[in-house]
């Protein structure tokens, strides 16, 4: 079995695939030659690659998302792709959405421009209850994303473009979810 990695951080998953595959030869694509290979692992490779790797069985998409693969044209539809369910994104994008929500609940860059000025007047806070949070894209990520601002205290309004029932949160679905969700 032959493997082609295409990712900015390519040496590391060399690593880790040798380690988990010993008998499979494992290629970086900067320094192939492009030789024909079994199994591409991959984020958003370039679109030639699918042109050049006439003998593909499968993909494995290394990021959040497929959307870049499927938009590429010489993608063969027939060929699987298999994409990392959350792998650790979700508590690191999770602590970036509660610093962001926290940020604007509490208006700090109100206080960032009283500090330039050294003026210090007290912001109103809006209490947690009262500020209410969609999160649209309720996979793996978006769920953890939604679980960890409702554990805070915000009330949580997720959609989806399919039902979905996740404790502690508000789920709305399909055109008529989403406008739901915006009201």
């Amino acid at each position: 079995m032959r493997v082609l990695i295409y990712h900015n951080d390519a040496e590391q998953w060399r690593h880790i695939l040798r380690e988990r595959l010993p008998t499979a030869e494992i290629v970086v694509a900067k320094d192939s030659g492009n030789p024909q290979v079994d199994y591409l692992v991959a984020w958003k490779p370039p679109a030639s690659v699918f042109d050049e790797q006439t003998a593909l069985k499968g993909i494995v998409n290394l990021g959040a998302g497929v959307d870049a693969l499927l938009q590429n044209p010489s993608l063969p539809r027939e060929l699987p792709i298999v994409k990392l369910r959350d792998a650790g994104m979700g508590e690191l994008i999770g602590d970036y959405a509660r610093y962001g929500v926290l940020h604007f609940q509490r208006d700090f860059d109100r206080y960032r421009r009283q500090q330039a000025t050294s003026e210090w007047r007290e912001v109103p806070v809006v209490d947690k209850p009262d500020w209410p949070i969609g999160v649209l894209g309720l996979g793996a990520i978006g769920t953890r994303v939604a679980q960890m601002l409702a554990a805070d205290g915000y009330p949580v309004l997720g959609w989806s473009r399919s039902p979905k029932q996740i404790d502690g949160l508000t789920c709305h679905h399909g055109d008529d979810g989403l406008d739901t969700l915006l009201r």
